[in-house]
């Protein structure tokens, strides 16, 4: 038997190595699970904002170790949705919520996962209505994933390539004041809330046969009126999302699989300069972090 190598660089996770057959094996379809959730328990709410009430919604159930499951012990707590509002809010709360797919579920499905095709593994949907007496930053939380990418179908352990187990970001939300309102505002909302999260968090994964090296790049892409914005100095994901009530946007988290030949892998520093070109989707470099 070979072993299949992980090849990831800086992100938060665990990734499993599995077992590939010693014959020269060249895979021109994939498949995938994943799953997603919040973690309830690493919430921290600003100190500055004592009177905000989050709360959680469709708690995810585990089930052992099967692929795109959260192992047993890891998966109380964690849910796909959350929403937040001040005690004397008059209106619906705002709400952020996760959706995960597998290759067959996925909005971008097509066909087979081929080579070189962006496909849909997350979604993020942001609901934004009036808070009143809150303001920059409200809160911060961790998303926990399950990456499953498998051979064949039915997607199953025995054609399973890669399994990133775990994998831990944060996000931190950000509620602007709606006066004199900085830029960038790229939405051109009253002021955009903006929610961020870690660039390390989207490196790139791979895993490798005997004459081929597979990498796995992930990107987002805003829909339905989010902006994404890449802070390379700060490190950050910026998403961007309209300040109306309610204002509905979307993120997608795309992820494509590359097939390179054994005397064509690329060196590290290119391999990282693309994951961090791959991650802005319609969006532009900050030149300065955003004021807090």
């Amino acid at each position: 038997m070979k072993s299949s190598k992980t090849l990831k660089l800086g992100a938060v996770s665990l990734a499993v190595l599995l077992s590939t057959s010693a014959h020269a094996i060249s895979f021109d379809e994939l498949f995938f699970d994943q799953k997603a959730g919040f973690d309830a328990a690493s919430l921290m709410i600003n100190v500055n904002n004592p009177d905000l009430v989050v709360e959680f919604e469709n708690e995810l159930s585990p089930n052992g170790m099967d692929p795109g499951d959260f192992p047993t012990g890891t998966g109380d707590g964690l849910f796909d949705t959350m929403t937040w509002e001040g005690t004397d809010d008059p209106g619906d709360p705002s709400m952020l919520n996760i959706q995960s797919f597998t290759d067959d579920t996925s909005p971008t499905a097509d066909g087979a996962w081929g080579a070189n095709e962006w496909w849909t593994i997350t979604r993020l949907t942001a609901t934004n209505n009036v808070i009143f007496d809150f303001g920059l930053e409200l809160w911060q939380i961790d998303f926990m994933a399950n990456l499953g990418i498998f051979s064949g179908s039915p997607r199953n352990m025995g054609n399973e390539v890669l399994r990133d187990i775990n994998s831990v970001n944060s996000l931190i939300y950000d509620e602007t004041f709606n006066l004199d309102c900085p830029p960038p505002n790229p939405i051109g909302s009253t002021c955009d809330d903006i929610y961020r999260t870690s660039i390390a968090g989207f490196s790139p994964l791979g895993f490798s046969t005997d004459d081929h090296d597979y990498r796995i790049d992930f990107r987002l892409v805003g829909l339905n009126g989010a902006e994404v914005l890449i802070d390379q100095q700060a490190g950050e994901i910026q998403v961007y999302t309209p300040e109306i009530a309610p204002g509905v946007s979307m993120v997608d988290i795309q992820m494509q699989w590359v097939k390179i030949p054994k005397n064509q892998v690329p060196n590290p520093g290119s391999l990282a300069l693309m994951s961090i070109g791959l991650l802005l989707v319609g969006g532009r470099s900050l030149r300065r972090r955003l004021g807090k």
